[in-house]
């Protein structure tokens, strides 16, 4: 539905089987360096290293979590990884191995020399290849949690910078963009649109974003405003250009990213807010998928790994309501929800009728003061349930619920399951992944 014609699905209809081998190996033959006498015995050394799979790794960038997700999956299986293409994207003159993941940088097809090699291939990225399954980021979840992270903040004005026109961004900013029509009311939607303005003053280098242009049309925009990027690095650029507008942030214009780089982040002209679209767990699935294409099982065209959750920083560490007493409301729910606190306790705090109150909280956040407690509540007991090995009865106390009785009728009346069931799916879906 969000998808422009022409754009591929984000699950391709085909499935895959494994590739015979073009170069058979039986796993586990002893490596041997150098010549060896007739009769002279191989070291404990020597025979301690075995020979598992050979498995390229021809991405063409370097991305830390997504290399340390290969690599976990490659220790599990003992395979043997080749990293001497990471950067060319092209495999070695001369290689022979047993399977290859690879990327389609910028949506381009894979490399033919990946092609012809005739062993299993698996991508990573965005477009779908008739012959190659592919695993990569769900970009429309991706899209819809930063707008529901940016609404529940309370921004009524938002906007998406579109760098490079590639699928990826495409799919993230109309999921976005699509998720806050749907939340209806008074919010406006706007785009800075770089590729489109390069090419319309026909600029030969689309690459390098003009500061100058950027910080204008920042200051163009209606404020406060959410400004969201593809990627952390797309939203330090748009750090940059507030910094160089002298556009307060997050105060008039909060940036949020994707990746949760936290070197990127952390060294931001300001702490950078990012989505975690788990890539460490893309290049375990990646692996893994390749493990059953070299096995000559039958694999999807396509995994879409889902986001995990938006690590706050500095860059969006604000409340955009624009109803102070309903802000200030809001803030001491956050800042108080894991006590016994109630809605007139919160209301007694603030200099406002409790009937009044009720009515604008609703008008401007969308629900009532109750269900925003609830709300906080239940998505800190979901943390804890994924995250940690506590007892539901300490879950429950941590997270501000009276007893785990009162959590459990919440759980099963927001999300049709206890909070066993739901550590339990949680589990198993990081089990099968």
């Amino acid at each position: 539905m969000l998808r422009k014609s022409g754009m591929p699905p984000l699950a391709a209809s085909a499935s895959f089987t494994g590739v015979p081998h073009r170069h058979e190996r039986k796993p586990g033959r002893p490596v041997t360096t150098g010549k060896r006498s007739p009769g002279v015995p191989l070291s404990d050394a020597s025979r301690r290293i075995r020979l598992g799979p050979s498995v390229l790794i021809s991405l063409g960038w370097y991305a830390s979590k997504i290399h340390r997700g290969i690599a976990r999956f490659a220790r599990q299986a003992n395979w043997s990884l080749n990293i001497s293409s990471m950067r060319s994207g092209r495999p070695p003159r001369g290689w022979r191995g047993d399977g290859i993941i690879c990327s389609a940088y910028m949506d381009a097809a894979p490399d033919a020399a990946i092609l012809d090699a005739g062993i299993p291939v698996v991508q990573i990225g965005n477009r779908d290849h008739p012959a190659v399954p592919r695993v990569a980021s769900d970009n429309v979840a991706v899209g819809r949690m930063a707008a529901e992270y940016f609404l529940q903040r309370g921004f009524r004005r938002f906007a998406f910078f579109r760098r490079t026109g590639s699928i990826g961004e495409t799919i993230r900013g109309e999921a976005f963009a699509a998720r806050i029509r749907e939340a209806g009311g008074k919010h406006s939607m706007h785009w800075l649109d770089w590729l489109a303005a390069a090419r319309s003053l026909k600029l030969p280098d689309t690459d390098n974003v003009d500061m100058t242009w950027l910080a204008r049309q920042i200051a163009r925009l209606p404020r406060p405003v959410a400004i969201f990027a593809e990627y952390d690095d797309f939203a330090i650029e748009v750090l940059n250009a507030c910094v160089a507008a002298r556009i307060p942030v997050p105060e008039q214009a909060a940036v949020l990213g994707v990746d949760d780089d936290p070197l990127r982040c952390e060294l931001a002209p300001i702490l950078l807010s990012s989505i975690d679209d788990d890539l460490e767990m893309i290049g375990y699935e990646a692996a893994a998928m390749l493990a059953k294409r070299m096995r000559g099982e039958t694999v999807p065209g396509a995994v879409l790994i889902p986001p995990r959750g938006v690590t706050t920083r500095l860059s969006t560490d604000i409340l955009a309501i624009e109803h102070p007493l309903v802000a200030s409301a809001l803030r001491l729910i956050w800042d108080n929800y894991t006590r016994p606190i109630v809605a007139k306790q919160i209301a007694a705090e603030i200099p406002m009728s409790p009937r009044r109150l009720h009515d604008a909280f609703l008008k401007h956040v969308g629900h009532s003061i109750s269900d925003e407690i609830i709300r906080k509540r239940l998505e800190h007991a979901r943390h804890l349930l994924e995250e940690t090995d506590k007892k539901t009865p300490e879950i429950a106390h941590l997270a501000g619920f009276t007893d785990h009785d009162r959590m459990g009728k919440v759980f099963r009346r927001v999300l049709g399951m206890t909070p066993g069931a739901w550590r339990d799916r949680f589990r198993d879906d990081a089990a099968r992944k």
